[in-house]
């Protein structure tokens, strides 16, 4: 990764003003089910992008959307690009990645300029080994499901530390969602 990378940031979800991330998810599904899936998180995105004026410079934003919508990339800019060193397109997966080498070419002049990439919910859907092979993400986002607990489960220790190694490996950045015990943190750091 690169060392001026912004280590601190919002993830957009959270910008939604929606208490409960259980109906967020249910909306967008629903409007995958009727086709406008697309249009919902493209709105969705570009509405969360107001936290760059007022957030100090140091700051990233995560912006969650799906492999469909990031395909819009190509044709459409998510933001000037002057905020791309700032942004980080938080890849969701409601169905799989059908064609990576579409995808990449699709992200590549944002992060060409700085903009970095994460793969979302690792160790839970979608996001296998494979898709992370073939993401090559720079950030790893653990989820919740593997960390919940993690202090008193040693196949979830171990899966986390093999994760770290390949995240070490790979010079990519990880990130463990969903810390709510001090024990759990303590594991994590150990």
């Amino acid at each position: 990764h690169r060392a001026d990378d912004a280590r601190e940031g919002q993830d957009g979800r959270s910008r939604r003003g929606c208490s409960s991330r259980i109906r967020l998810r249910s909306w967008f599904s629903d409007a995958f089910t009727v086709g406008l899936g697309v249009d919902l998180e493209w709105l969705a995105a570009t509405s969360v992008l107001t936290y760059l004026d007022t957030a100090p410079p140091e700051m990233f934003l995560a912006v969650n959307m799906s492999p469909a919508t990031a395909m819009h990339l190509v044709d459409q800019e998510l933001c000037h690009p002057a905020l791309w060193p700032r942004i980080v397109i938080e890849l969701t997966e409601p169905v799989p990645v059908e064609d990576y080498a579409a995808l990449h070419q699709a992200l590549a002049p944002m992060r060409s300029h700085g903009a970095r990439l994460s793969a979302d919910d690792v160790g839970a859907g979608y996001a296998g080994f494979r898709h992370l092979l073939r993401l090559q993400p720079d950030i790893i986002k653990l989820d919740i499901a593997l960390i919940a607990g993690i202090d008193r489960n040693h196949e979830q220790q171990a899966l986390t530390r093999a994760l770290l190694a390949f995240a070490a490996e790979v010079g990519a950045q990880v990130i463990a969602e969903g810390i709510e015990q001090t024990v759990e943190r303590g594991t994590l750091q150990d």
